[in-house]
């Protein structure tokens, strides 16, 4: 059996430290978080529905084989973490487009810059977990209103993932104009990225 909707474990993820996440104040006037709510919102019910629950068995997130017809698990508390995930993965993104962030001290900004490549491949680990849910749901005839809320899911984590990864070539520049610590830090990172470059050409 093969778990699809396993992202906490595949992700290691753990809430975000207030130090760098918790600038930016989510309001409900977030019109980003607001369209991920109603989309996840739209996958709840689906899940829960008399049509879907047809096929849908709300377990541990294995496929299951019944009667010689394939019947996904889903489980819930998967949608949970991926909510979370991409709450703190758009707080991060908020705080890196801030207009005063270019100012701030070069620790600060090293902080975020880390912090933001770890939601982006959290986001990234999201994604083909969505990308695995959505296969496996047209495979056993999924219920097309959860596999198309899925879908809308999936896209939006790859436009915000893409986002963060702009805040964070962004970031580099900012700690590199920081000072000589930041320069330093800045010619480090671009040197481990050329020998890297370098392994994986060879």
């Amino acid at each position: 059996m093969k778990n699809i909707t396993n992202l906490q474990k595949d992700t290691g993820y753990t809430p975000a430290t207030q130090e760098t996440d918790s600038e930016h104040v989510l309001s409900p006037q977030d019109k980003q978080l607001i369209e991920f709510q109603c989309i996840y919102d739209s996958i709840l019910r689906c899940m829960h529905s008399p049509q879907d629950m047809q096929l849908i068995e709300l377990a541990n997130g294995y496929y299951h084989y019944r009667q010689e017809k394939a019947v996904i698990s889903l489980d819930p508390a998967f949608f949970d973490k991926l909510k979370d995930t991409y709450t703190q993965a758009y707080i991060l993104y908020m705080n890196g487009i801030d207009k005063k962030v270019k100012h701030r001290e070069c620790e600060y900004l090293k902080k975020l810059y880390f912090r933001s490549t770890e939601a982006a491949n959290r986001l990234r680990t999201a994604m083909k977990a969505c990308e695995e849910t959505e296969d496996a749901l047209r495979n056993s005839s999924g219920g097309k209103t959860l596999i198309e809320s899925i879908v809308l899911c999936r896209l939006m984590i790859a436009k915000l993932e893409m986002r963060i990864l702009e805040n964070a070539d962004n970031l580099e520049r900012y700690i590199r104009d920081s000072g000589a610590e930041g320069r330093a830090w800045y010619e480090a990172l671009k040197s481990m990225e050329e020998e890297s470059e370098e392994m994986h050409g060879e």
